[in-house]
């Protein structure tokens, strides 16, 4: 069942409403690098897919979102995070403290449209012939 709501002087479903997510949740999907909690995690992945994620399903999940994520803020394709690049809490506070002076603390996010994920299934048939594709990589956790 879709509900519509009156915004600004519109019918829209809650499908289509933006919602605004601290900037190191979606880092966590821009990157593949867990600078989040799990739980915040589960919310963003809920929201754009439009359907409540469960853990297996994030590998297959988080490519086409931060794909997404990356062409509704391209400026945040500068942000790169290498492998042991933040060691401690500390370092990833002063870390994400930066980037929101940056790019700001909280973003909107709408849903992934149907078509976007159709096109991306599709682009991602043509990747798995690719022998460097992997699900295993997609997602890398930042351990305390």
């Amino acid at each position: 069942m879709i509900i519509f709501k009156m915004i600004k002087g519109k019918f829209m479903s809650e499908q289509n409403r933006a919602k605004q997510f601290d900037l190191e949740v979606i880092l966590t999907v821009s990157t593949g690098m867990l600078l989040t909690d799990m739980d915040n995690l589960y919310t963003i992945l809920s929201h754009l897919t439009g359907e409540s994620i469960c853990t297996h399903q994030i590998p297959e999940i988080l490519p086409m979102a931060s794909q997404y994520v990356l062409d509704t803020y391209p400026q945040l394709r500068e942000v790169v995070l290498a492998d042991g690049q933040i060691k401690s809490k500390w370092q990833k506070k002063l870390f994400i403290a930066k980037l929101k002076v940056k790019y700001g603390t909280r973003l909107p996010l709408t849903p992934i449209s149907k078509n976007h994920m159709y096109a991306f299934q599709q682009n991602s048939i043509k990747d798995c012939e690719n022998p460097g594709f992997g699900a295993s990589s997609l997602i890398k956790q930042f351990r305390m």
